[in-house]
């Protein structure tokens, strides 16, 4: 019953996104909202018997919230700190390239695959090389399935990368060198 109680919210999160109903923030705050009964249940199930209900568990509860949340908060800040940097250094490329003017498509996607997407990819990591660089890609007039695939460039030649894993895994799976297979 326990299990059932504590699935409610990732069901809950999937059934939203998958119907429509709700958007990613909406679903998102409606699945947190139902961890709640899951956590205040599961805190009573911990505690030991006769004290299963009432304020020892809504106290055992909100120490559990606040624990929790102040370790969510500090694991946050490393994440945070890179995604900051990350919207900084798009933010100075995009008032970089719009005082330059005309730059031939041809420049524009290499500088996207090759330099734009990869160094902000070893910055930042979490694959957010192929987010710049396939903004960089749309702005050349490539759009769709080959927009993606010259994007996806900016993850291979970093190996730490969104993509570097995988090429390092196939190339070992393949009897090849990582710079062979990519």
């Amino acid at each position: 019953m326990i299990l059932a109680i504590q699935l409610l919210p990732l069901c809950l999160l999937i059934g939203l996104l998958a119907s429509g109903r709700a958007g990613p923030l909406g679903a998102c705050a409606a699945a947190l909202a139902a961890t709640l009964p899951a956590a205040w249940i599961a805190q009573g199930a911990m505690l030991p018997p006769g004290q299963g209900a009432g304020l020892d568990a809504a106290t055992g509860l909100g120490r559990l919230l606040v624990r929790e949340t102040m370790e969510a908060a500090w694991l946050a800040l490393v994440p945070l700190g890179i995604l900051a940097g990350g919207l900084l250094f798009h933010q100075a490329v995009g008032r970089i390239s719009a005082r330059h003017g005309f730059v031939p498509p041809g420049e524009q996607l290499f500088t996207a695959a090759f330099l734009l997407g990869p160094f902000s990819e070893s910055v930042t990591g979490f694959g957010v090389g192929m987010v710049f660089a396939i903004g960089a890609v749309r702005r050349a007039g490539v759009q769709g399935a080959p927009a993606a695939a010259i994007a996806a460039l900016a993850l291979m030649l970093v190996p730490w990368g969104g993509l570097g894993p995988g090429t390092a895994v196939g190339a070992a799976l393949a009897g090849l060198s990582g710079q062979a297979i990519a």
